[in-house]
């Protein structure tokens, strides 16, 4: 079997308050995102997507049936006796204003990945939310399966709780000697900002590369992104595809990024990629949570529409 993309991280509850009104518990993650866009990337094709995931026993079995009716497996996301990721968004007229990681679920280890899923895997995607894999992990893979294509989000190795269980972002060492084992590497501009300390998106992801990855994409939310293929010395500015409605921005970083992959592990174009990314991102932001997600054939169709094709 082939496994187009191994998606690694935890699964999380999210809890929002929005003006003061508590809303239903619903799915989080990056993996979750990242896993339903790869799986809506590839359903014809017979390449396969796996999670890879630790939740806690207060994980809602409804959101594992969801996970399962979108077709992501769910054999490798382990329960242990412990609560699950949690974290707590605080929204006042449409404006996040307080993010709190509540909990954090047991830490993903190496032996939690198994052997045979990386030997199957094209693409293994780290798809972190709150510093929950030990990096000699992420490390040993790149060490001893160098011909497979490791990406990672850093959005979650930035992050640090505070003592009132708020979320600051900050770059230490063991980051940076972490970013030699990958070879695709994703932030938006004011982690990029963090991780290098610069304004000039240019120049971070020219730095950035410096420190390991080959390609290195920065989003700027409406703005855009910027994508440099450091073996070309190459830059590419994608357009944001913005619809005339827009209802929910939630996890659009993380699709972009796994329909970012998927495209271009076909078709090796980074500026193809990047423009089919920011048009299934557009989808998704039409409609609440993860309802918005589209085919493959509903992108090109919009591609073409818009001149990118």
């Amino acid at each position: 079997m082939v496994i187009h993309m191994l998606i690694i991280g935890h699964l999380c509850i999210d809890e929002k308050i929005i003006d003061n009104r508590r809303v239903p518990l619903q799915l989080g993650s990056s993996v979750a995102y990242a896993s339903i866009a790869s799986v809506k990337n590839n359903y014809k094709n017979g390449l396969k997507t796996k999670v890879i995931s630790k939740i806690g026993y207060d994980f809602p079995d409804s959101f594992l049936n969801f996970l399962k009716n979108n077709n992501v497996p769910i054999d490798y996301i382990y329960k242990v006796n412990c609560k699950s990721t949690r974290y707590k968004l605080i929204y006042e007229k449409d404006e996040r204003i307080a993010l709190k990681l509540e909990n954090i679920c047991e830490k993903i280890k190496r032996e939690d990945i198994p052997i045979q899923l990386i030997k199957e895997s094209n693409i293994i995607y780290f798809a972190l939310i709150a510093n929950e894999i030990d990096f000699s992990a992420i490390e040993w893979i790149k060490i001893n399966f160098p011909d497979k294509l490791i990406c990672l989000d850093i959005q979650g190795i930035l992050r640090f709780k505070k003592e009132d269980k708020g979320i600051y972002l900050a770059r230490n060492d063991q980051i940076i000697k972490l970013l030699k084992s990958i070879d695709i590497i994703k932030m938006a501009d004011y982690e990029a900002k963090i991780l290098i300390n610069s304004d000039n998106l240019k120049n971070i992801a020219k730095l950035t590369s410096n420190l390991g990855p080959k390609i290195v994409i920065i989003t700027c939310g409406f703005k855009g992104s910027l994508i440099y293929d450091s073996k070309n010395n190459c830059y590419y500015t994608i357009p944001a595809v913005i619809p005339k409605k827009i209802i929910d921005i939630t996890g659009t970083g993380d699709t972009y990024f796994s329909s970012f992959l998927s495209e271009y592990y076909k078709t090796n174009n980074l500026k193809h990629s990047g423009l089919y990314a920011a048009t299934f991102v557009s989808f998704l932001i039409q409609q609440e949570g993860l309802k918005g997600m589209p085919i493959r054939e509903q992108v090109i169709d919009k591609m073409n529409e818009l001149g990118f094709l």
